[in-house]
């Protein structure tokens, strides 16, 4: 009788041992595997820049050229002869009282020519020069919008800034005004 309590022990062992190594294997597999992840994406520019317009630090993340978007899963391609020039935005508020940006405005200089931002409130992918199609996950920045836009001090604020451009010409540099006053020109 004693046999058969060890034969059973050992094989209750075993199935723990096995057991347990399904469970390793499986949590290894989740950690290791693909997440999905998003596609590189082209980045005409990969130097993050950063400037202090006043009190107002801006900084372009990235600058993305695409000839087309997705938003509510219709595409919105660059007319002829266009580009989209999309970039990712950061502002701060360094400043130590709320910051009422609402009504100010911004351009993008490309070649010889400036441009305003398009109204898009949310892209869910982007059509690159080459056709391909990846995921790009934005909410338009409030900052030039029609939204009113404050941020207290220390605050921040992320989202994108589209604007359509001639095929031909890279972006330049990047202006925020404030009302009618320039508060700053970026190089991008």
């Amino acid at each position: 009788m004693g046999n058969g309590k060890k034969f059973q022990n050992n094989k209750n062992l075993t199935i723990a041992s096995v057991l347990i190594l399904i469970v390793l294997l499986a949590v290894a597999g989740f950690y290791l595997s693909p997440k999905g992840e998003i596609p590189s994406t082209t980045v005409t520019n990969p130097t993050v820049s950063q400037w202090n317009c006043g009190e107002l630090q801006v900084a372009i993340n990235s600058v993305i050229e695409a000839s087309g978007y997705y938003r509510n899963d219709s595409l919105k391609p660059a007319v002829t002869d266009y580009k989209f020039e999309i970039l990712d935005i950061t502002v701060t508020n360094e400043g130590t009282t709320t910051d009422d940006l609402s009504g100010g405005r911004i351009i993008l200089l490309s070649g010889n020519s400036t441009y305003s931002p398009q109204g898009f409130s949310h892209i869910e992918r982007i059509v690159l020069p080459d056709n391909s199609i990846t995921a790009y996950d934005c909410r338009e920045l409030n900052l030039s919008s029609v939204s009113r836009f404050v941020l207290g001090a220390g605050e921040s604020s992320r989202g994108c800034k589209i604007f359509q451009v001639l095929k031909d010409s890279d972006p330049i540099s990047f202006s925020v005004y404030e009302l009618d006053k320039l508060k700053c020109t970026i190089p991008v």
